[in-house]
């Protein structure tokens, strides 16, 4: 994984064939063999793969493995969903290194049929669909279905590892996904209804807080973030509402979460290992494809620091 010395060199260089090199001096180096410059993304694929089949030979726990991978599987259930209701399909996007095989959801979806998923996954497929069948299928609502569900499994698979380190850190990506929900429902001034489907369970704070601060407008969001125990992320917030720069503010909340996570560091070995090295490394690669495609359209240095997220 790359380190904080690897992404400055990135960053630091002039051009991307430049960047490039940098990139092939680290742990890619091996996976960018024969590959051009602009095939980065393949070297990054195949690394993913790899990690994929080493965790999935080697962790001991199963829990721990849906917890690492499940997103990939409800990115998955989004497309097929759109396929379904929205008439978009993207065959091709489907993600691999899943818990269960694309075909399975769609055979699920389609004739309630499945050789892989378990109850659970078969409940959180009808659950959507009625949600999404019951808002007439509109665009938006297969997006928001998809994540509360998605973050009701990721917190039910946590309480089953009986991990409070990971537990709490699922609670933090809630939470985070539903101060940024807040804020955008405020900018496009949506009825307190409509932002109301967007909550998930979970989260600092119950439904009823919520309600109560969108209902105050921006006033609001200052008192229940409160709950965060981090002056960076209550110094982003008062920058937000002066600048409304919501990228910085989500960067900052994205930076909490790592903050957290890297707390593991002083654990003794056990699955907040595994866990916070899974998601440091997918920070990495994120910075990474900032850092490339930045590069790749002459974009200031300065400014694609500002986009970076701590790892």
């Amino acid at each position: 994984m790359l380190d904080h010395t690897d992404i400055e060199r990135m960053v630091d260089a002039p051009s991307f064939d430049d960047a490039y090199r940098v990139l092939n001096d680290t742990d890619y180096a091996d996976n960018l063999l024969d590959l051009e410059p602009a095939q980065y993304r393949d070297a990054m694929r195949k690394d993913f793969t790899e990690l994929y089949e080493f965790l999935k030979r080697d962790i001991p726990d199963y829990d721990l493995f849906r917890l690492l991978f499940i997103e990939r599987d409800f990115l998955n259930l989004r497309l097929l969903l759109k396929e379904k209701y929205l008439g978009v399909k993207e065959v091709e996007s489907f993600e691999g290194e899943t818990v269960y095989p694309p075909e399975d959801i769609k055979s699920y979806m389609n004739e309630r049929k499945s050789m892989f998923l378990d109850e659970k996954f078969k409940d959180l497929i009808v659950a959507v669909e009625k949600e999404v069948e019951a808002n007439s299928g509109a665009p938006w609502i297969v997006d928001v279905a998809v994540t509360k569900a998605m973050y009701q499994m990721q917190y039910e698979i946590a309480d089953n590892l009986g991990n409070e380190f990971i537990k709490r850190s699922i609670q933090i990506k809630i939470s985070n996904a539903t101060v940024i929900a807040f804020m955008r429902a405020l900018r496009f001034e949506l009825p307190a209804n409509e932002f109301k489907k967007m909550l998930s369970d979970n989260s600092f704070w119950s439904v009823g807080e919520l309600m109560t601060a969108y209902e105050s407008g921006e006033d609001g969001v200052t008192n229940f973030l409160a709950s965060y125990e981090s002056n960076e992320v209550k110094e982003s917030l008062r920058e937000y509402l002066e600048n409304k720069n919501l990228f910085e503010f989500e960067r900052d909340l994205d930076n909490y979460f790592i903050s957290y996570i890297n707390q593991a560091r002083y654990l003794s070995y056990g699955p907040e290992q595994v866990y916070s090295y899974f998601q440091r490394k997918h920070s990495a690669v994120i910075n990474i494809r900032l850092i490339m495609a930045g590069k790749m359209n002459e974009i200031d240095s300065g400014e694609i620091k500002r986009t970076l997220r701590a790892i």
